[in-house]
């Protein structure tokens, strides 16, 4: 009984632990969104820009090299931004299943974990009824011999049901 309450003890251990790793989780991906928001400002805010230069070039013939040197330039930073994106983007889908997984862990920890109380609960029914049984013989055969000690043969009716 005591090894079935270090089970459901460690059991529950391991629930709070899977919980922990869960909360860490839950704050990388909310780190993640969170640069993820930030990068894609900083490349609507450089795809504007890029499109206000573009705006002011057309009427400056004089200006257009430099300009178009700038622009491929912001096009390049929008390019290394766009190649940073992807992997947040697949880190937070990773994240996101192991998250899944975790909690799916989690609730056959819970469902195993309810298991083991009902069986030590039914355990202990048995054992109380066990006891219980014992008692009743130990009474019995105690009454039994008390009657044979003092002559009486016949044994009322509710020991022979027993």
């Amino acid at each position: 009984m005591d090894s079935a309450r270090q089970h459901v003890k460690h059991c529950a251990r391991k629930i709070e632990s899977k919980e922990e790793e869960l909360h860490k989780i839950k704050g990388r991906i909310n780190t993640h969104d969170t640069e993820l928001e930030s990068r894609e400002s900083e490349f609507d805010a450089i795809q504007l820009s890029s499109e206000d230069r573009s705006e002011e070039l057309k009427g400056k013939n004089a200006q257009l090299k430099s300009a178009q040197l700038s622009i491929g330039e912001c096009e390049k930073e929008l390019k290394a931004m766009k190649e940073l994106k992807n992997p947040i983007q697949k880190s937070i889908v990773e994240c996101s299943e192991e998250l899944h997984s975790k909690e799916k862990n989690l609730i056959l920890g819970r469902k195993y974990l309810r298991e083991c109380c009902d069986n030590i609960e039914s355990k202990k029914v048995q054992l109380d009824s066990i006891q219980l049984t014992v008692y009743d013989y130990r009474y019995a055969y105690r009454r039994g011999c008390c009657q044979h000690k003092l002559g009486i043969t016949k044994y009322p009716q509710t020991f022979l049901s027993g």
